[in-house]
């Protein structure tokens, strides 16, 4: 098995280089010891599948510190009980707290409170007012914990956070101030539910450092490239083999289900599983509309 590239496919590893390069910069950046200050929680947006996350991850696992790994779609009491755990072993040591498709977490007034106290830049805590029954939980860690930080009478618990650090990715966007004006022009002024919420999640951008990149179809695919052949995702495949799953991947692009780094990384377990003979049914099967 020889596999090449075109042309077109050289070109779109040259634009997911320098894509790969800024989000690098961004994941190092938002890592690094040097953001533990004033503004030291960072977001990074973009495309769905150019990487951002394994930037974040690998980064991180790079840095030395404590790292902890929260999906976005986390409830706000299962995110305390893991905040509170990592609070316990780690009171004064730097935490980076990686949210993935962070997207859930402001989607409702009750997370976006919750996240606003979490992001300011002193005092930092995440507060959880309700009523608790430590019963629910069984009796270990968390429950330990817990109780380590629940205020008088069980009414909800406070965990101080200042030596935590977050680092959020995320699809899409949070607004900005100009989409709120066009809003306001729109409403003639008048403050509306959508509205409000706008200012809250501005608020939320104020207290981050804000990182967005996107691209286009051959900047992904690029991008997804450079992670298998420059950076060492998949590493179970040679080269050859990388190549021969890109190029599966470019020539059926647009009818896949889902095109990212992790798809990558589910179609190399499928080429290891069934070689190379039989795997384009398998992946015709598993990631074609």
């Amino acid at each position: 098995m020889l596999v090449t590239f075109e042309r077109e496919q050289k070109n779109a590893i040259s634009e997911g280089q320098a894509l790969r390069k800024l989000l690098t910069e961004a994941a190092e950046d938002a890592v690094g010891l040097e953001t533990m200050m004033k503004y030291r929680h960072t977001m990074i947006t973009g495309d769905a599948g150019t990487g951002k996350t394994w930037s974040v991850m690998k980064a991180a696992a790079e840095c030395g510190h404590t790292v902890f790994t929260i999906q976005g779609q986390a409830s706000l009491f299962g995110m305390a009980q893991s905040l509170a755990v990592l609070k316990a072993k780690n009171f004064n040591n730097p935490v980076i707290v990686i949210i993935d498709d962070c997207d859930f977490m402001f989607n409702d007034a009750d997370s976006i409170n919750a996240m606003k106290k979490i992001l300011v830049a002193e005092d930092s805590a995440f507060e959880y007012g309700k009523s608790i029954n430590l019963n629910v939980i069984p009796e270990g860690p968390k429950r330990d914990a817990m109780e380590l930080f629940m205020n008088d009478e069980s009414q909800g618990f406070r965990i101080p956070l200042d030596n935590f650090h977050f680092v959020f990715t995320s699809n899409a966007q949070l607004p900005t101030k100009k989409y709120k004006q066009e809003l306001l022009v729109k409403s003639k002024g008048m403050m509306t539910p959508k509205i409000e919420k706008i200012d809250h999640l501005l608020a939320i951008r104020s207290r981050l450092n804000y990182k967005s990149v996107n691209t286009d179809k051959n900047g992904m695919w690029g991008a997804i490239a450079t992670v298998l052949l420059d950076d060492g995702a998949c590493p179970e495949l040679s080269e050859q083999e990388k190549m021969f799953l890109l190029n599966w991947m470019w020539e059926k692009w647009d009818d896949m289900t889902e095109t990212s780094v992790r798809t990558a990384e589910k179609m190399a377990e499928d080429l290891i599983r069934v070689g190379v003979e039989e795997v384009k049914d398998r992946w015709s099967y598993n990631f074609l509309d």
